[in-house]
């Protein structure tokens, strides 16, 4: 059965995460964390998926996992986005965004 908290559903190994993201920030970072997503600010520009781009890297980082576990699912063309993260537990997640 899937785990669903607000801002992201975990089931079968698989992550979706819900952000809302604002492009052209002078920080990326993420900046607020409520019901229905987390609020990511990236310096990266909303044109030609610089921003996507941006996300993933972001994520990749701060979750400490390849790109390739990371995949934009829907919202490529919106501020809201819903990504997929594989191989990585919803524990793990909420670990690092308690440690922020």
């Amino acid at each position: 059965m899937p785990l669903k908290q607000d801002f992201f559903t975990f089931s079968d190994d698989t992550l979706i995460v819900y952000f809302k993201v604002i492009p052209n920030s002078k920080k990326s970072c993420i900046t607020e964390i409520n019901e229905e997503f987390i609020k990511i600010k990236l310096t990266a520009l909303a044109l030609e998926n610089k921003a996507n781009n941006a996300l993933i890297k972001y994520l990749s980082k701060l979750l400490n996992i390849s790109k390739s576990s990371i995949e934009i699912i829907s919202g490529e063309r919106n501020r809201y986005k819903s990504v997929k993260i594989c191989n990585y537990s919803h524990n793990q997640l909420l670990k690092i965004l308690g440690d922020l």
